[in-house]
C-alpha cells in the first residue's frame, strides 16, 4: 500500500498520543485546473452548437447576466478578459435588438 503525501495528511497532538486525519480535498493547483478545462468545453460547446446557448449581449439588464446561457443546462458563459481569444474571435457578430441600422437613439446627454 502506497503512504499518502504530507499534503493529504495531517497529525493532530491529543491527551496521550497523535491522531492522523486524512483530508479529502483536491489541490487548489489541480481544481483550478479542472474549472478553466470545463469553462473551455462550454466555450467550444458555444462556438459548435450556437443555436443550444442563449445570446444575451445585446439585451443584458446589468453586466452581471451571463452574455451566454445554455438553453438546457443554464450554465452561463460572460466575455471578459478571461476568455479564450479563439472562442470570441468565432462568435458571430453582435446584432443589436430592438432598433434597425443607423437609427440613433435620444438621451438626455446627446
Amino acid at each position: 500500500m502506497k503512504s499518502p503525501d504530507a499534503s493529504a495528511v495531517s497529525k493532530q497532538r491529543l491527551e496521550g498520543g497523535t491522531k492522523t486525519v486524512w483530508r479529502n480535498m483536491k489541490s487548489p493547483d489541480a481544481s483550478a485546473v479542472s474549472k478553466q478545462r470545463l469553462e473551455e468545453d462550454l466555450w467550444r460547446d458555444l462556438v459548435n452548437n450556437p443555436a443550444n446557448w442563449w445570446d444575451n449581449r445585446s439585451d443584458k439588464p446589468t453586466l452581471k447576466h451571463p452574455d451566454f446561457k445554455n438553453k438546457d443546462s443554464g450554465q452561463a458563459l460572460w466575455i471578459g478578459t478571461k476568455s479564450p481569444r479563439w472562442a470570441v474571435d468565432a462568435l458571430p457578430s453582435l446584432n443589436f435588438k430592438g432598433g434597425s441600422k443607423g437609427t440613433r437613439k435620444e438621451t438626455l446627454l446627446s
